[in-house]
């Protein structure tokens, strides 16, 4: 779960079966949402789906 402004959003990423260790995810996530690039990833109301992104 993460908070945007008044906005709470949960976010899928893939854990399990990764090709590549996932690295800082806090660092990602705070330029995502930051930038306004988590807009492209809603998969729905509160839900950011970065299952396929990282």
């Amino acid at each position: 779960m993460l908070l945007d402004g008044d906005t709470t959003y949960r976010v899928r990423i893939a854990l399990a079966q990764r090709k590549k260790p996932l690295d800082f995810p806090g660092t990602y996530l705070l330029e995502l949402f930051t930038e306004g690039r988590h807009r492209r990833y809603l998969a729905g109301p509160g839900t950011v789906d970065l299952r396929e992104a990282l």
